[in-house]
């Protein structure tokens, strides 16, 4: 199940790579103790079999230090960088209490890097020097330092799978630009490509999508070579390998483009909208739910949008789009949550294919995770909740989750778990579905 929301921030990167940790320090020669076991703190009772969505643990984190990333997700342990202003450390926990298995400092790593784990070995940026580490992930030790460049950082690769939520943040490789000449580095530090004739962008790296990668107007084709600028549309935002959104340099809008670039539907803007919102995806099997452009401070009217055609629906109401949009699809019908003209008060409606609008309940102001079947975490009335979006029925609400602290709520789904990190992690289960 796919659940988008403007309000929420991109998924927390999930790789396959497989990583033992041993003892060596990732810097020096001497071995390295690893740092003291910090143990899970459950501030909830373990969860009842009653309970649709229940808090499991919490873990503090080293010192200073937030989470960055996750590096593996495994059934009996995960594995998380955490990284703060000083330093990082890859953490080994087991997911069913929280407790610390091991732990690993990365010495010359801060919280403005990024690392693409491979099979073997692991590549981080490491900006305050502007270059690269190559670190093996059987010992942790760096054994290779890469020169780079100003700017530099991870290659993202584009529609990858069904889920484009969890996987846009996919990392496959490394890149830094020397003058005009693009990079491109393997998990290894190898050199995989490069191009000449590489321009400024407003978009800072790279995406690699079917093959070739898109910066900014320019294609860098698969292998290397010379970047070529293109007259038309490149994408940005990926919808599936198959189809992406471009945006129209000489005019505000979208464009829908296939994998080969070919232009399938436009949704024309108006001079004056500054919006940067795109349409919302509740998933395959739906159109998508947009709005049209209007100049700022006009409300904006939802329609249906083809994902395929980009050919629009209207609503049989007038509804609009705010900052907390979202939506799931069932059965070909699509729960949304939008708002009424000049209000920024959502509520949940049901929209049919032919765009006939049906209000299912108030008070929820945006869908946050799909939990399974027709059950949804939500949120709203500064409440969180498990509700039925076929019924508008609260089943259950989760008194210690908070996702109105901040306007980016969201939880990493690893279903059954789902995770909210402030620094540390808290965790909680959900038996919904089960």
């Amino acid at each position: 199940m796919s659940v988008q929301s403007r309000a929420r921030s991109a998924a927390a990167v999930l790789t396959t790579a497989a990583l033992a940790f041993g003892i060596t320090g990732c810097s020096g020669d001497e071995p390295v103790a690893p740092a003291e076991s910090r143990s899970a703190e459950p501030s909830a009772q373990p969860t009842d079999d009653a309970s649709l969505f229940a808090h499991v643990w919490d873990f503090a984190g080293p010192e200073g230090q937030n989470v960055r990333q996750y590096l593996r997700l495994a059934d009996d342990e995960w594995t998380v960088l955490f990284a703060g202003d000083d330093g990082a450390t890859v953490v080994v926990l087991d997911p069913e209490t929280g407790a610390e298995l091991a732990s690993q400092p990365l010495e010359g790593i801060s919280y403005a890097d990024d690392c693409v784990p491979g099979d073997a070995t692991m590549l981080c940026t490491q900006i305050a020097t502007d270059s690269f580490v190559v670190v093996d992930l059987e010992t942790l030790e760096t054994i290779a330092s890469v020169p780079g460049g100003e700017p530099m950082g991870v290659v993202l690769e584009g529609g990858v799978g069904d889920d484009v939520e969890s996987t846009r943040d996919h990392r496959v490789a490394g890149w830094y630009r020397a003058g005009d000449v693009l990079t491109v580095l393997d998990a290894t530090g190898e050199v995989s490509a490069s191009w000449t004739g590489v321009t400024d962008a407003v978009s800072v790296g790279p995406t690699l999508w079917n093959g070739d990668y898109y910066r900014g107007n320019q294609i860098l084709r698969a292998g290397g070579g010379a970047a070529e600028t293109s007259t038309t549309p490149l994408p940005e935002a990926f919808l599936s390998p198959t189809r992406a959104v471009a945006r129209r340099a000489d005019a505000p809008g979208w464009v829908l483009v296939d994998d080969q670039l070919t232009p399938l539907g436009t949704v024309d803007g108006v001079e004056g909208d500054e919006s940067m919102f795109t349409p919302v995806d509740t998933g395959e099997g739906c159109p998508l739910v947009d709005q049209a452009g209007v100049r700022a401070g006009d409300d904006r009217r939802a329609y249906l949008l083809d994902r395929e055609t980009f050919g629009r629906t209207p609503l049989s109401e007038e509804l609009v789009m705010d900052s907390t949009a979202s939506g799931v699809c069932r059965d070909g019908e699509i729960f949304a949550t939008l708002a009424a003209p000049g209000t920024w008060e959502a509520e949940l409606y049901r929209i049919s294919a032919d765009g006939t609008v049906t209000h299912v309940t108030d008070g929820v102001e945006q869908i946050v995770n799909g939990l399974g079947g027709d059950l949804v975490l939500a949120e709203g009335g500064g409440r969180s909740y498990v509700l039925d979006v076929t019924t508008g029925e609260a089943l259950e609400e989760v008194d210690d989750l908070d996702l109105t602290r901040s306007l980016l709520p969201s939880l990493f789904d690893a279903a059954p778990l789902y995770v909210q990190h402030e620094g540390g992690m808290r965790a909680y289960r959900s038996t919904a579905g089960s």
